[in-house]
């Protein structure tokens, strides 16, 4: 009798102990996290190059409390059908997924509320409005201390943000009121992450001027490759398509980039750096 109240009681503990470690392996699975955010959807569009390299349309997207707007899928939003030509403010739900799925990111977001949706009318050209503006030279525009200060700060975005995981360029319109002769620059926007180093390419997409009468130059910034094997390169200084959009447009084009004539991969994200000027030396209208 003893020995059976004996092994009764072995097996009660034992199965309380296998229960608690179930439970805490339970505990320990990691699991999805969910949370309310706002999204700005802007109404201008952007493109981004998918992993054929082929350049297709996108939003320009960013969450509450950010200052760059990012390239997102059209369908990144899931239950959201993009028009081009509004702005909007979305509710969303944003999932934090434990375990990403390979060909995916490490977030998914899903529409709870449209909270309001309000077109932009973009300012047509005028001619009369191109006579009484006119358009400083690109040298001029590097000298200018807000354009400055604005270029160096995406210059530290792209360097503070390059890691062992993708590297993003940044960029931004310049403009210039020639009746207050005072300068301001665009929203910077966030070109999307390009994971990888052989055969890929950073790209940004600054979408439309917000006022296509004062744009004056735009600017953007190639990133560092001191995350990839010494076997991958590339040369520095503006790309052909750079070149392409800069005598498309008519707009002089800046860019900050290493100083050396050909990037290697390993080398220090903190390496000397410069500005480089292509396309027109000031802008032609129309």
């Amino acid at each position: 009798m003893n020995i059976q109240k004996t092994r009764f009681c072995f097996y009660a503990i034992l199965l309380i102990v296998l229960s608690l470690l179930a439970s805490c392996i339970d505990d320990n699975e990691p699991v999805d996290k969910q949370e309310t955010v706002t999204l700005y959807v802007s109404a201008n569009m952007g493109q981004t190059s998918g992993l054929t390299g082929t350049m297709h349309d996108c939003m320009l997207v960013k969450e509450k409390g950010d200052d760059t707007w990012n390239t997102w899928a059209l369908e990144g939003i899931k239950g959201f059908n993009y028009e081009k030509g509004y702005d909007y403010e979305l509710l969303v739900t944003k999932t934090t997924y434990a375990n990403p799925p390979a060909d995916g990111g490490a977030y998914g977001y899903s529409l709870i509320q449209i909270v309001s949706k309000t077109a932009i009318v973009h300012a047509k050209i005028a001619k009369q409005a191109s006579l009484q503006q006119t358009y400083p030279t690109v040298s001029a525009i590097i000298s200018d201390p807000t354009v400055k200060s604005k270029m160096e700060e995406a210059w530290a975005k792209m360097k503070s943000n390059a890691s062992s995981s993708g590297r993003n360029e940044y960029g931004f319109y310049i403009y210039y009121d020639s009746n207050s002769k005072q300068y301001s620059c665009g929203t910077m926007v966030k070109g999307p992450t390009i994971a990888g180093c052989e055969g890929t390419n950073a790209s940004v997409s600054l979408g439309i001027p917000t006022n296509n009468i004062t744009v004056c130059a735009f600017f953007h910034c190639h990133t560092t490759l001191e995350y990839c094997p010494s076997t991958v390169s590339r040369a520095t200084g503006p790309s052909s398509a750079d070149k392409s959009f800069a005598t498309t447009n008519k707009l002089p084009g800046i860019l900050y980039d290493y100083s050396t004539k050909k990037l290697v991969g390993g080398m220090k994200k903190d390496a000397s750096y410069k500005v480089y000027t292509f396309g027109p030396s000031q802008r032609v209208f129309p």
